[in-house]
């Protein structure tokens, strides 16, 4: 099990952690626990598809225009792109279903032999987020921004303009959150990034890159910090 946290000089603390289903949770302040990827909806990763192309690699697959050996290699792998039928526009199979040879009966009857898959490389990733977006019962922004609105102040109906503006307090507003220079260079020089270190507070970029090198040490890539140290302070 692994977790991260960011500790800003003035501002809510959000922790990121692993459990033992292999699903990722947000904490904010130490009270609020939601999925990690209604958080990520919230900031503009509103669709399945967009969540799993920010953390996972895809791979393309041409399935044979007749039931074929070859396309047994492909059942029970996951879909990282929606699968479109091309004459009607309609979603066959949304991003991060699993195939089943009916589904595979279905795509060569809409007459779809060109898919995207998750790659084999990155099953722990894949698995990790797609089985938090199972957990997750928000499917768009508008959800997310509603959902984290009555987590952090339940009875208080929102709309999407108090919403939005809750969770640009939160994470998003000079005013109300701050990571301090140090916080930011310490950020940057953690986890690779390049952002401004004169942006003290935090960005897409940083939740992103916090969640994939959960990820990348889930996988057995990186290091862990210990956090008793002062320099981790």
């Amino acid at each position: 099990l692994f977790s991260a946290r960011i500790i800003p000089y003035r501002g809510s603390w959000v922790e990121f952690t692993t459990d033992i289903n292999d699903t990722m949770y947000v904490h904010i302040d130490r009270k609020k626990k939601l999925p990690v990827t209604t958080l990520l909806r919230a900031i503009g990763f509103a669709s399945d598809a967009k969540l799993l192309k920010a953390f996972c690699t895809g791979e393309a697959v041409s399935l044979a225009k007749r039931p074929a050996k070859s396309d047994t290699e492909s059942i029970d792998r996951i879909l990282v792109a929606p699968v479109v039928n091309p004459e009607t526009g309609e979603i066959v199979a949304e991003a991060g279903t699993q195939l089943t040879e009916a589904l595979l009966t279905v795509m060569r009857q809409s007459k779809i032999f060109d898919i995207e898959v998750l790659s084999r490389k990155e099953d722990v990733h894949g698995n990790i987020i797609i089985n938090t977006i199972a957990k997750d019962p928000t499917k768009s922004e508008e959800d997310a921004l509603k959902y984290i609105y009555n987590l952090l102040r339940p009875g208080d109906p929102p709309n999407m303009e108090t919403a939005r503006a809750l969770l640009d307090r939160l994470f998003f507003n000079e005013k109300r959150y701050d990571l301090a220079g140090v916080g930011r260079y310490k950020m940057n020089t953690r986890l690779g990034l390049k952002v401004p270190i004169t942006t003290t507070v935090l960005t897409p970029t940083d939740f992103v890159a916090v969640i994939a090198y959960l990820l990348d040490i889930k996988a057995e890539q990186g290091h862990v910090d210990d956090v008793d140290h002062l320099g981790n302070r």
